[in-house]
């Protein structure tokens, strides 16, 4: 399921709305938002901040690397 979402990044105050998948099966100990990299970028976010840490998380797919920049948004 799709919902509507806007999205505000604490870095540049930049606020976007898009849609956002919602109850996909992703489990995580703390919320979470993965955005794609355009988004990033369009949020001020990308390239990586200096804090953002390069984790690698468990999919069906198999191991990915992402990064995770704690308070970002």
């Amino acid at each position: 399921m799709r919902v509507k979402l806007k999205i505000r990044s604490l870095l540049s105050n930049t606020e976007i709305v898009t849609s956002a998948l919602v109850k996909s099966g992703f489990e995580a100990e703390t919320p979470q938002l993965l955005i794609p990299r355009s988004l990033a970028v369009k949020l001020g976010l990308w390239p990586p901040l200096p804090e953002a840490q390069l984790v690698e998380v468990e999919t069906a797919g198999g191991p990915v690397r992402n990064y995770l920049a704690p308070g970002g948004c």
